[in-house]
This record gives C-alpha cells, sequence and structure tokens, in this order.
C-alpha cells in the first residue's frame, strides 16, 4: 500500500508540523517565559555577586 521508504519522511514532516503548530499557537507565552528567564539569570545581582566572589 505505502512505500516503506517514504513512512519514515513522512512522520517527521508530520512532527515538525506539529512542534510548528504548536509553537505559533503557544508563540506569546512562551515569549514571555523566556524574556522572564533572561531577566531572572542575567538581572540577579546576587547571581552575579556570586560569580565574581568564585573569580576572587
Amino acid at each position: 500500500m505505502f512505500s516503506k521508504k517514504g513512512v519514515g519522511t513522512l512522520e517527521i514532516v508530520i512532527i515538525i508540523a506539529v512542534l510548528l503548530s504548536v509553537a505559533l499557537i503557544f508563540r506569546e507565552s512562551i515569549t514571555v517565559y523566556a524574556k522572564n528567564m533572561m531577566q531572572t539569570v542575567f538581572n540577579d545581582q546576587n547571581a552575579l555577586d556570586d560569580l565574581k566572589s568564585d573569580q576572587d
């Protein structure tokens, strides 16, 4: 019925399509989450102070 060669490729295409759809649906939430994580990592003065004290 179906070629076995094309089945693997079709599965990969479907998985990529689903992942892209989920990313587009939750784009705003993902962006807000990423911005919050970046602010937490790079604006946390305690973490920066810990890094500076480790270097001394």
